[in-house]
């Protein structure tokens, strides 16, 4: 490489290391600690830490880690000695890449790497596969090391995981919902299909008279503040006393014990989930299931665009809701099929396989 071409390429480096990732990283730390839900975590991480053993009532400090650890590194790649820079850079650009071919793989459409609005995995893919290949391309103009810098660097890092942790800990203080959120001994109003989008959980007095959907729960669990549901398969086999995410309801569904029954958790933010209501209408399918609404957030069942569900199309199945207070961590729809009182099929993010394996065996 020429001496003026090899100038080029060492100020392009430096700009790449020292601004443009550095911004990049904060723009998502920024993002993520602005949503403040350990719903923006990707599906990878949540499956990771569940597999180490990391629980629902620590995501929020996880999610306080990882934001702390961006900061961190957008620090060293702005401050730091190049070649520390560039080694950070190079590393984090890895580490999210690899997430995100594991957000592809698991046909994720939203990565969580800058909140709630972030792009499709493949984008995100495409940009920090492009910022990769220029930080290993481009290298920096050397520097001479400056221990100011250095120490700059540790401070901005360690305000970063002040900041994230101050933030963010408050919230996983909070213990989630209370059991009785829906009422009296789980003996509360459920939101009406028709009800306005955001709606809190509690009917709105014209409907207080309406008869309630299922049976009350004689001892509803209190959740977390967060509550990942990892994988479903794990529920097969278990009787449904024993299946964590049913005993958070308020009220349980009818027929747990019956021949045949499938619960269908869903979300009025999902597109899934209004296909599988208005294209394949499972509530007219004549199969006997009970639909469970997910909340948008934990302070609100509906987010203001959510899709209209009309009082028919929910006519032939019973509808109940999961209560507020928590960030349901559940990709929907989530389904589960149980044989007198048995799991014998869970699915996330599809119905078909379950509804499909219980009109089959639902003579038995």
């Amino acid at each position: 490489m020429s001496s003026p071409n090899r100038r080029i390429a060492q100020i392009a480096g430096t700009v790449l290391v020292r601004a443009v990732l550095p911004l990049w990283l904060l723009a998502g730390a920024g993002a993520k600690l602005a949503d403040g839900s350990p719903r923006t975590l990707p599906r990878t991480v949540l499956a990771l830490a569940s597999q180490l053993g990391i629980a629902n009532e620590q995501l929020y400090g996880l999610l306080a880690a990882l934001i702390g650890i961006e900061i961190a590194v957008a620090a060293v790649c702005a401050l730091a000695p190049v070649r520390l820079a560039r080694a950070a850079a190079a590393a984090m650009l890895l580490v999210f890449s690899a997430v995100l071919v594991g957000e592809l793989v698991r046909g994720s459409t939203s990565c969580g790497c800058l909140g709630r609005a972030s792009p499709p995995p493949a984008l995100m893919l495409a940009i920090d596969g492009t910022l990769l290949l220029g930080v290993l391309l481009l290298g920096p103009a050397p520097a001479p090391a400056r221990r100011g810098r250095m120490l700059a660097a540790l401070t901005v890092a360690a305000a970063g995981f002040a900041v994230s942790f101050g933030v963010l800990l408050p919230q996983a203080a909070d213990t989630g919902a209370q059991p009785a959120a829906a009422g009296h001994d789980g003996d509360g109003e459920r939101p009406p299909a028709g009800e306005p989008a955001g709606a809190p959980h509690a009917a709105p007095a014209q409907h207080q008279a309406q008869p309630l959907a299922g049976v009350p729960n004689p001892a509803p669990r209190r959740a977390p503040a967060a509550w990942y549901a990892g994988e479903p398969a794990r529920w097969v086999g278990l009787p449904w006393q024993e299946v964590e995410l049913l005993q958070f309801l308020p009220r349980l569904p009818s027929g747990l014990d019956d021949p045949l029954l499938h619960v269908v958790f869903y979300s009025r933010s999902c597109e899934h989930c209004e296909r599988m209501f208005k294209l394949d209408r499972i509530c007219a399918s004549g199969l006997p299931i009970a639909v469970v609404e997910i909340p948008h957030s934990r302070t609100a069942m509906r987010a203001e665009d959510a899709w209209p569900l009309a009082p028919e199309e929910l006519a032939g199945c019973e509808a109940l809701a999961l209560p507020l207070g928590t960030d349901w961590l559940i990709q929907s729809p989530l389904v589960l099929t149980l044989e007198y009182g048995i799991v014998t099929c869970a699915e996330e993010g599809d119905h078909r396989r379950c509804l499909g394996a219980g009109a089959a065996g639902g003579g038995r």
